[in-house]
């Protein structure tokens, strides 16, 4: 469970995940402020901050049930369907490698750069920001918890941390944009991934102001494990009135 401190919409939304995974052991930081509730009293919680009996070594691949095939599930993502309940989607190791392969050179990551991991990792955008400067060799920079709403906070850990590469949803982008008083503080952004909803034009117009970086639109859903589609945003004089377009679909 993804979450150190936990508002009640998080807690309403571990719930209906865990009601819906069935999971058959929750791992979760024992400093998490998460009522016993939330998880039901079948499901035995590991602390993963806490010491365990036995050995430590790797699991080897003939102590598995089943080899590892590319086609095994990674992860579950959990996403709203149109009538607001969470539809679990299977992620598999083959669609998870192609799209972190697919966003390293995109961005194209390296060991130079400190990647901004600010998405629940319930999300499926939470992905390409968690595994891809690992697999490249980037800093991994990880955002408090609150930070996707508090504008300041994510201002000032990408100064701090002079983050090089960050991802928002439009509504957040303009938000951020919005409480950036000082250009300066941003100075070592190089490219924003957006995605989520359509990237409006007057958000790309503020952004330019406070910021030089390249813009990315993404397109995209759990299905596709994060990005489906790329645009590179072009200049204001040649972007399109209605915001920026989905762009083209991802190599795989």
């Amino acid at each position: 469970l993804h979450e150190q401190r936990c508002g009640a919409v998080q807690l309403e939304r571990a719930a209906r995940v865990l009601a819906a995974a069935r999971p058959t052991v929750v791992l979760t930081a024992t400093t998490a402020e998460v009522p016993s509730s939330v998880f039901g009293t079948a499901v035995p919680i590991i602390g993963i901050d806490e010491p365990v009996d036995g050995p430590d070594a790797p699991i080897r691949d003939d102590e598995r049930r089943t080899p590892l095939h590319a086609d095994n599930t990674a992860c579950v993502l959990y996403r709203p369907d149109p009538t607001g309940d969470l539809v679990g989607v299977a992620v598999t190791h083959r669609a998870v490698v192609n799209q972190l392969l697919w966003f390293s050179g995109r961005f194209g990551i390296s060991v130079a750069d400190a990647v901004l991991w600010s998405t629940p990792a319930t999300v499926e955008g939470s992905v390409c920001e968690m595994l891809a400067p690992l697999a490249a060799g980037a800093r991994l920079v990880v955002a408090p918890t609150a930070a996707p709403h508090d504008s300041a906070a994510l201002i000032d850990i990408i100064e701090r941390r002079a983050v090089t590469v960050a991802s928002f949803a439009p509504i957040s982008l303009s938000r951020f944009t919005a409480a950036v008083a000082d250009p300066a503080t941003l100075r070592s952004l190089r490219a924003v991934a957006v995605a989520g909803d359509p990237l409006p034009a007057a958000t790309v117009a503020a952004f330019r102001m406070v910021s030089r970086a390249a813009l990315h639109s993404l397109y995209g859903t759990a299905e596709f494990v994060a990005h489906a589609t790329a645009n590179l945003v072009p200049p204001l004089r040649y972007l399109d009135p209605r915001g920026g377009a989905i762009g083209r679909p991802v190599w795989n």
